[in-house]
């Protein structure tokens, strides 16, 4: 994972997108974006589906959604039938290498009137 990420985790460019989450951007392959995420212990990301396909790998710590629990070595794969809102789980920050085809969508109350400003 260092040598794909081209680093140690503390040393990449993370970018805060919420308060308790964070992305360090990995970059393109085969049109597919690559990236880090983390997820500060007992946090959680916007509720969301997708347009496309995510795959997940926990590195660190664990996250739950609707489906159950994910801990390190586990592989989420979700898609359009997916409506879920990860949490970190209160033990520790979850650290997750995440694949995606296609942009997130934002279904919660208030990220359904952020999804025009979320990038391709």
């Amino acid at each position: 994972m260092r040598h794909f990420a081209g680093g140690d985790v503390a040393d990449l460019a993370w970018k805060t997108v919420l308060p308790g989450f964070r992305e360090a951007k990995l970059g393109e392959f085969d049109g597919c974006k690559a990236s880090l995420i983390w997820i500060r212990a007992g946090h959680g990301v916007p509720v969301h589906t997708h347009h496309g396909c995510e795959v997940t790998l926990v590195v660190e710590g664990s996250f739950s959604d609707v489906r159950g629990r994910f801990v390190p070595g586990d592989i989420d794969i979700a898609d359009d039938s997916i409506d879920h809102k990860p949490v970190a789980g209160a033990e520790a920050d979850c650290i997750c290498f995440a694949v995606c085809d296609a942009p997130v969508k934002l279904t919660g109350r208030f990220g359904r009137l952020l999804n025009p400003l979320i990038r391709a």
